[in-house]
């Protein structure tokens, strides 16, 4: 009788460190994922702000490109106009300014900026027939 008290208690116990041990496994458990969540969002974030910083140096250096074009056909317009030219000169010369400044514009990120903020394309929405 003395024993089968004493075996009780040592299987309460020991279930009670089982439950315990479980518990501290399961928080330990928890506490890894929170972790490897706010690593993964640090690792996007940090993705996303790289991205970012590319973008922008890559605008910069079309900005830059697009204004040393602006100045070439700056230039360019200024020698032609101390020439005497015929009209199919003059006509020349402007399709390929007209031509020279889209390519600038294309390559121009503030153009463009202002572009899609001035003329946005929206999706289409579909129409609805009530008839």
């Amino acid at each position: 009788e003395y024993q089968t008290e004493k075996i009780f208690k040592t299987i309460l116990l020991t279930a009670n460190e089982a439950k315990k041990w479980r518990i501290e496994r399961e928080e330990d458990r928890k506490r890894e994922e929170q972790q490897r969540i706010i690593r993964e969002r640090q690792r996007r974030e940090e993705q996303l702000e790289q991205k970012k910083r590319a973008d922008l140096e890559q605008e910069s250096a079309f900005f830059t490109k697009s204004h040393y074009i602006y100045q070439y056909i700056e230039e360019v317009e200024i020698q032609i106009k101390q020439k005497e030219l015929n009209q199919e000169q003059l006509a020349r010369f402007i399709k390929w300014k007209n031509w020279a400044i889209k390519h600038a514009d294309r390559l121009n990120p503030v153009k463009q900026k202002i572009d899609a903020i001035l003329n946005p394309v929206e999706e289409e929405e579909p129409k609805l027939h009530l008839w």
